[in-house]
């Protein structure tokens, strides 16, 4: 599911309180309205599950890539090399 990352890095994961001077160095997240301190990156990771969360309660649609698809019982591998021009035949089971 796609989550809008915007403001994640200046709103607090606590309060929500979103000011730019919340980021005091730039690994550092300190909130001015709470005081919440934290590591910047978990801070805005916090927000962004948050906000993941918040979209699915309300059910919209995950947008995760499907998983790989499962081989055949046996599948064939050619390779551009050996056996001369028409390469190697490789089974391959899983």
């Amino acid at each position: 599911m796609h989550v809008d990352p915007a403001y994640t890095s200046r709103a607090c994961a606590e309060c929500g309180h979103i000011d730019r001077a919340n980021r005091v160095p730039q690994a550092w997240f300190a909130c001015r309205n709470c005081g919440f301190v934290d590591h910047a990156d978990r801070n805005s990771s916090r927000n962004i599950r948050a906000r993941a969360w918040e979209l699915r309660q309300r059910g919209a649609p995950s947008t995760a890539p499907a998983p790989p698809r499962k081989h055949e019982e046996s599948a064939h591998v050619v390779l551009p090399w050996g056996r001369g021009a028409g390469g190697a035949v490789l089974a391959y089971a899983p």
